[in-house]
């Protein structure tokens, strides 16, 4: 947590909230003891980020309409729903496709000083 602390600079009191929420999601558990702390419950190559804002977030969709047409008496005839309903699917994919471990990948490169510019 400190190292969050340091390198993020997120408070520590908003980490250990934010790692509540990951624990009640199933994503990370607690340990006790002297070497306590927290740890994933499986590989970083299976969770991925749609997993972590899921548990942050929730499911929620940008409009409301998108997660069930029928809050919405006009969802039928709505000539944005299926944009909005294409917005939601690409970011639900794009998160779908990252994983903890392609985000550690990532950042060991640019510590190491790689440059992924084109």
């Amino acid at each position: 947590v400190e190292v969050m602390v340091r390198d993020q600079g997120i408070s520590g009191n908003y980490i250990h909230v934010l790692l509540g929420s990951l624990k009640v999601s199933g994503l990370v558990r607690s340990l006790r003891g002297r070497a306590g702390g927290y740890e994933l419950t499986c590989s970083p190559s299976e969770i991925t980020a749609y997993d972590v804002v899921v548990a942050l977030e929730g499911s929620e969709k940008l409009v409301e309409c998108v997660g069930d047409a029928s809050v919405c008496s006009r969802s039928g005839r709505c000539p944005t729903r299926g944009l909005w309903c294409e917005i939601a699917q690409a970011v639900d994919g794009i998160l779908r496709g990252v994983t903890l471990q392609s985000l550690a990948e990532d950042l060991a490169g640019l510590e190491s000083g790689q440059d992924y510019c084109i």
